[in-house]
């Protein structure tokens, strides 16, 4: 094996359980699972599971989305009328870090918008493979402020009033790009 399509299509049945010619175009990656079973009921498909590495490229290369499937994304969200954010969201497995005075002091000097613990690495592997890369996300909760952690309670108001509509709107923005046939192009120096 000696490219990475063929070391890809030699470990990925190995690691979600599924041949190779069952995979599609477009992978659903979520931390959420009634997403991806949310989804598969929608499309009448089978949910299979999937990891990946943070060890792609050094910390410095900022993870970005590509920048048609950011379009295309915030296009969605003006035709639905929707209030979207655009900014550096920073990326950390870290739990329970609301009560660090100086950790927050550090998100504010980066001008961090929001935590997100998935997005990155997703970024960073679509990056360094040249894939392209796009991301909703859905603010569910503020920690900064205490009747903003996210209890079992919110998750579920949460989930019953936007769930739908945030898929919703994830499908529409990527089926309008498979029919407008956008390319998307990869650049390096």
């Amino acid at each position: 094996m000696k490219t990475k399509l063929e070391i890809a299509r030699n470990w990925l049945p190995r690691y979600t359980g599924t041949s190779i010619d069952k995979f599609g175009d477009y992978i659903l990656l979520t931390n959420f699972h009634n997403y991806v079973e949310r989804f598969a009921e929608q499309f009448g498909c089978e949910v299979k599971g999937e990891g990946t590495s943070n060890d792609y490229l050094p910390k410095e290369v900022p993870a970005l989305p590509s920048f048609k499937l950011h379009k295309f994304v915030s296009n969605k969200l003006v035709e639905y009328q929707l209030e979207y954010r655009t900014g550096v969201i920073y990326t950390s497995n870290r739990r329970v870090w609301e009560w660090d005075n100086e950790f927050k002091q550090y998100l504010a000097k980066l001008s961090a918008i929001g935590i997100d613990m998935e997005t990155a690495t997703i970024f960073i592997v679509g990056h360094a493979n040249e894939i392209s890369r796009g991301a909703l996300l859905l603010v569910s909760d503020m920690p900064l402020i205490p009747e903003g952690i996210k209890t079992e309670e919110l998750d579920i108001k949460v989930n019953d009033k936007y769930l739908d509509l945030h898929l919703k709107l994830g499908v529409d923005a990527m089926t309008e790009i498979e029919e407008k046939g956008e390319a998307i192009r990869h650049f390096r120096y």
